[in-house]
């Protein structure tokens, strides 16, 4: 039988959890490195699900800080937000064996070969046929990190990529056994860059900065995480349609034109018929910091690096990095995260296969 590690007891990690257990499948551990959440965890002892997957309550995994207690599952999925995939994938690779297969949730940008590429570089061989990423996380969820989760949907499609067409093959064939939905990508970059988050995520949390920083203080109440759409406006859509239009561009500047989707054909795939719930409860904050420390250094600046690439123009998504850039006070351009991935990302991406080209990273 197949046992299930998961790195990340935040809400996608939770969520994979109960989705797993649901089945019937061993999830032997969980791991994290936020201590104040696993004694929160360990305080309930348990897991208690609500929402599209029904009701239910699980015994919780063992959980540790350790990543050695990986070293036995057969399937470990890195459910962290990919910002933080560089530092998973350097202590990974003191403890992960052969055989074990790696499934980002999500990858974004080029995630399978940035990682598979840390891991490498860290000494670990075989990196490229260990590494698999999903485009999109299988559920909507959230955990209030007291053990209660609630999944809102549970998507109709996604797609998972690797290093090579051959390894998302047969990762796509592993997960099948718990998500029908996986799909083999097509093209392994064009994928990663179909994800539409940043598209979606990064001008909500410009647009809407002041409102975020309120709810942050507590000055106004939130909306909850299902509802961030309250906060949409016409001028909102016009700047993400810009930058669709961008990433469009970009792909089809580097021959990946029939392999890419815009956001709205994305997300009618992704939720398709009963993938969601037609009215999610409102728990939690609606706007999440990884809007911008995640989608802007995974999404965001790879594709701004793929458009000098390519010579195509990107100034709205210029723009939107520079000016978080100044609102953060730091260079997602030099993060980590984001140089991972542009220093793998070159024009070989037309083979559909993304060239890894590892430079030291700091």
């Amino acid at each position: 039988m197949t046992t299930v590690g998961i790195i990340g007891c935040g809400s996608a990690g939770l969520a994979l959890a109960a989705h797993l257990m649901q089945q019937g499948t061993t999830v032997r551990d969980m791991v994290d490195q936020n201590h104040q959440l696993l004694d929160r965890l360990h305080r309930s002892g348990k897991l208690t699900m609500s929402g599209h997957l029904g009701s239910g309550t699980f015994a919780l995994p063992e959980l540790s800080d350790d990543y050695s207690s990986l070293a036995e599952c057969d399937v470990i999925f890195i459910a962290t937000t990919a910002d933080r995939h560089i530092a998973v994938a350097r202590t990974l690779a003191q403890t992960l064996n052969q055989g074990q297969l790696c499934v980002l949730v999500t990858g974004y940008v080029n995630g399978a070969a940035a990682f598979a590429g840390v891991l490498s570089d860290a000494g670990f061989p075989g990196a490229d046929e260990s590494v698999i990423a999903m485009n999109t996380s299988p559920h909507l969820s959230y955990a209030s990190g007291d053990g209660s989760l609630h999944i809102a949907a549970v998507k109709s499609w996604f797609e998972v990529s690797g290093t090579t067409p051959e390894a998302a093959a047969r990762g796509a064939s592993v997960l099948k056994h718990w998500f029908p939905a996986a799909a083999a990508a097509r093209h392994q970059l064009a994928s990663s860059l179909n994800n539409p988050n940043p598209i979606a995520h990064v001008p909500a949390a410009v647009l809407n900065a002041v409102a975020a920083s309120r709810e942050a203080h507590g000055l106004i109440p939130p909306q909850g995480a299902f509802h961030l759409g309250d906060f949409g406006a016409p001028a909102l859509e016009s700047l993400r349609n810009g930058l669709d239009a961008e990433r469009l561009a970009v792909m089809k500047g580097l021959g990946m034109g029939r392999y890419s989707l815009s956001r709205t054909t994305f997300a009618a795939r992704a939720y398709g018929p009963g993938a969601r719930e037609t009215a999610p409860p409102r728990i939690g904050p609606t706007f999440q910091r990884r809007l911008v420390t995640e989608d802007v250094p995974c999404g965001l600046v790879p594709l701004e690096h793929l458009g000098l690439q390519a010579g195509i123009p990107t100034p709205d998504m210029t723009a939107l990095i520079s000016l978080l850039c100044s609102l953060e006070g730091q260079d997602f351009r030099a993060h980590p995260a984001a140089r991972a991935r542009t220093v793998a990302l070159r024009c070989a991406a037309i083979t559909g296969q993304p060239h890894r080209e590892r430079a030291p990273l700091t």
